[in-house]
Parts: C-alpha cells; structure tokens; sequence
C-alpha cells in the first residue's frame, strides 16, 4: 500500500492571500499609499506631501520597475524637473495612459 502522499497549498489557499489583499485594500482606501487622481488637467495625490503636475508640463514619462516590483514612473517635467513616484495601485500609470499616452518612453530609455 501506497503512503498517502502531504497536501500540496498554492499561493490561493494560504492565509497570505487574504491578508495581502486586506493589507492592498487598507494602504489604498484608509492611508491613501500611492493613490493619484486626475482633478481637472492636475494630478493630484491623496497624501498632501507628494508633488502635484499639470499633466500639459509632462514631457515625457515611463514606467519601471526598481522596488521589489512595485512599479514607479518616472516623470520628466517640460521645466526638466524630474519626478519618481511610487504607484503601487497604478493609478498613476492609469492617468497617463489616459491623458498623456504618446509621452510614455519604452522601459530601457532612461
């Protein structure tokens, strides 16, 4: 007779997974970590403390991946001003899709 065999768990059936998407849920709609939006032709952050951009001052603006795969964008202001934010909901990847698009440069050209 065959020993029965130890149950294998993948990552769905962990407690980690909920715990992870409480913690996602918590950062987002309590603290306000990493949270943009698009007020008029501004973005603006939930938390007073980052920068806000008139999206007409983006000259270019990409998407990368430095920080355990929380992606940041990288913004360069018509001004030269350069900006690296955090968008770990990407919400602000999400707005510059939307408003500025053909500003994005491709992951290897900065």
């Amino acid at each position: 007779m065959k020993a029965a065999e130890p149950m294998q768990l993948n990552n769905h059936n962990t407690v980690r997974h909920p715990v992870t998407r409480l913690k996602r849920w918590i950062e987002r709609n309590v603290f306000k970590i990493d949270v943009y939006e698009l007020r008029g032709d501004e973005v603006v952050p939930a938390r007073p403390r980052a920068p806000r951009f008139k999206v007409q001052d983006v000259s270019s603006w990409q998407q990368v991946f430095i920080c355990l795969g929380v992606p940041v964008i990288v913004i360069v202001l018509a001004d030269g001003q350069k900006l690296e934010l955090s968008d770990k909901h990407e919400d602000l990847r999400n707005i510059l899709q939307g408003v500025v698009a053909n500003k994005e440069l491709p992951w290897n050209a900065i």
